[in-house]
């Protein structure tokens, strides 16, 4: 009876281990992620946050989305026990995708589906190792842009290097990981964070909104903004012409206007709750140079 009891304890143990070996990315009550997305010179945070669930074809995903960008909306789903997790590609309609997995080893090779370009890519296993009590498993594979490159890793609890998803937006880099109240930085990661050129302080930011070119400052806010944004020009001299020009990101023109002003500081605004969430360049055109920049509408 006594040799029963122990090799049924013993089987309940390891099967209890088998069925809980990894973290859960998704807490209990909340979760999100605040990642740095960047064109060049402008950087700023986006919040991904869990805002409840859908089932797609018997599968039930996390539905997550963006305080910055109106689409794609991301569709997540996990299985702790093998450390994997998929993301449901809704934008190009082309069913489901591996998104990570924690049972690599060193060199072997993860294929992953690239949203942006379509195709299907090999990755290798460079590393594999323990930080803050999870494990991480990075890639070959690089993101970022101007400079900053950032190697993908798969985070135990938490998902990639750079937030729920490497696919949408371009995002840069993990910053901060939101779970059931607790907030835990990722900024400060040596293993993550030497790959990165600038300093990134907090969870929430944002690069400078003051610019100078030629002497002219130049500054934008508030950036993000969801009604309005102010534009403070100091000119070298008066009697100056602007032309003002708005772009989405694919370079479409938004909105252009000509302005005149008398005095070299201008303060001008521009309304903007008729634009879609997302990220804008603006442009203004002077006698005494050009300056574009980027801003958020939230």
């Amino acid at each position: 009876m006594k040799t029963n009891l122990i090799i049924f304890l013993s089987v309940f143990l390891i099967s209890h281990d088998a069925q809980s070996q990894y973290e859960s990315i998704f807490g209990e009550t909340s979760t999100s992620w605040n990642v740095l997305y960047s064109i060049c010179d402008y950087a700023c945070y986006e919040t991904l946050t869990v805002t409840g669930d859908s089932t797609i074809n018997s599968n039930s995903y996390y539905k997550i989305e963006s305080s910055v960008f109106s689409s794609p909306t991301l569709y997540l789903r996990e299985d702790e026990t093998q450390g994997k997790a998929w993301f449901y590609d809704d934008q190009n309609n082309t069913g489901e995708h591996l998104l990570m997995d924690l049972q690599l080893e060193l060199n072997d090779t993860f294929v992953f589906y690239n949203m942006q370009t379509n195709e299907y890519e090999d990755n290798i296993v460079d590393s594999v190792y323990f930080f803050n009590n999870r494990k991480h498993i990075r890639l070959n594979h690089v993101t970022g842009s101007c400079g900053d490159q950032v190697p993908i890793t798969f985070i135990e609890g938490v998902g990639t290097s750079i937030g729920p998803s490497f696919y949408e937006h371009d995002p840069l880099f993990l910053l901060c990981f939101y779970k059931d109240g607790v907030t835990e930085t990722f900024f400060e990661d040596p293993f993550l964070h030497e790959y990165l050129q600038g300093d990134f302080p907090d969870c929430e930011f944002c690069t400078s909104n003051t610019q100078k070119i030629n002497d002219i400052k130049f500054s934008i806010h508030p950036n993000p903004s969801s009604d309005f944004i102010h534009l403070d020009i100091q000119f070298k001299k008066q009697n100056n012409n602007a032309r003002i020009i708005i772009q989405d990101i694919l370079g479409r023109k938004i909105h252009q206007e000509e302005i005149i002003f008398y005095n070299p500081e201008l303060n001008h605004v521009i309304p903007v709750t008729s634009l879609a969430k997302g990220q804008y360049i603006l442009s203004i055109l002077s006698e005494e140079g050009i300056y574009s920049t980027s801003f958020v509408v939230k």
